[in-house]
């Protein structure tokens, strides 16, 4: 009896090295798993996947500027086409105002632009 107590203490003292040794092994591996990962993050392809998605983004940032800005020349080549055909509608009241003044006898405009310069 005494002999199988020396026997199961020493397999409990024996399992328990093994139980101790296993664990630094399998602090070894998951150390060696995380050092990999690390090693991953940092390889040149991982850096450079990296690096190719930055500037697809900027690309797509880039574009979508050029396209707010294609819309803001189409709406200012608008614009001008307003500002083009309102300048032609004043160019032709003008012309039709030069007519009506030439037509005037000379003492009315002398009289209008008297009048004009009393009322200021």
């Amino acid at each position: 009896w005494r002999y199988r107590k020396i026997q199961s203490t020493n397999s409990i003292g024996v399992l328990t090295i093994e139980n101790e040794e296993l664990q630094k092994v399998i602090r070894s591996l998951e150390r060696n798993e995380k050092n990999k990962k690390q090693a991953d993050e940092h390889s040149d392809d991982v850096v450079m996947e990296k690096h190719v998605t930055e500037f697809v983004i900027k690309l797509i940032e880039k574009d979508a500027q050029i396209y707010e800005l294609e819309n803001l020349v189409k709406s200012l080549k608008k614009e001008n086409k307003d500002v083009k055909a309102k300048m032609a509608q004043l160019e032709v009241k003008n012309g039709e105002l030069i007519d009506q003044i030439s037509k005037l006898p000379v003492h009315a405009i002398t009289q209008r632009f008297h009048n004009l310069s009393n009322s200021v």
